[in-house]
């Protein structure tokens, strides 16, 4: 997420895999790369994941999260 818009193409594709992640850190740290990366996309994705994640603190950072 730090590594700004410019370098997008090149990470969304990692940051989207990590998104399933067994861990719940890495999936919450995904989702918020996911919005400093490209915020459409995590738009279209929230509601799709928001109905699949179970746990609470990745929940409240898709909730929290642009």
């Amino acid at each position: 997420g730090n590594a700004g818009a410019a370098h997008a193409p090149a990470l969304l594709p990692v940051v989207v895999r990590l998104l399933d992640d067994a861990a719940p850190v890495v999936r919450g740290a995904a989702v918020w790369a996911l919005t400093q990366l490209d915020a459409a996309l995590f738009a279209r994705m929230k509601a799709a994941r928001l109905d699949m994640e179970t746990h609470p603190d990745v929940l409240a950072e898709w909730e929290s999260a642009a």
